[in-house]
């Protein structure tokens, strides 16, 4: 088998002759050099970009996740503590509440005003509700840590 080169400008005749030796031998280096680079080139990227074992990955995931949980757990308890915070400072409140409440009666009781003045037998009126009459709805602090 032969392939004829024609030279544009001069016109001349080249041919190829594809059974020599000399022509396979150059063809099939140059074949062989291409798919060598290739692969060499892809062992060279696949050394730098070499992809962790699964395993090291498992065990950097559980690390992560045991990093996590005990972040869970710190907010928890910084939660709870201010909700511990929170609640001694209402009863602290109340108890001013009960002691103004008991000032009050007195005071009703020596200015020597009438009982329907200032009632101090009944609780006062409570405000808190929605604009659809349902009560004002506090969400649950864990669930939202939680969530």
């Amino acid at each position: 088998m032969n392939v004829i080169f024609v030279g544009r400008k001069t016109g001349r005749v080249k041919q190829l002759d594809l059974r020599h030796p000399l022509v396979v031998t150059a063809a099939l280096t140059l074949v062989f050099g291409i798919v060598g680079g290739a692969f060499s080139i892809g062992v060279g990227l696949g050394v730098h970009h070499h992809a962790a074992n699964p395993l090291d990955q498992l065990g950097g995931w559980s690390k992560d996740l045991l990093r996590q949980k005990a972040q869970i757990e710190d907010v928890r308890r910084a939660l709870q503590e201010k909700v511990n915070a929170l609640a001694m400072r209402v009863g602290q409140m109340n108890a001013n509440v009960i002691r103004l409440d008991a000032l009050g009666k007195r005071l009703t009781r020596m200015a020597k005003l009438d009982d329907g003045e200032f009632d101090f037998g009944n609780p006062p009126a409570l405000g808190g509700e929605t604009a659809d009459g349902q009560p004002a709805q506090i969400p649950n602090l864990t669930a939202m840590v939680d969530d």
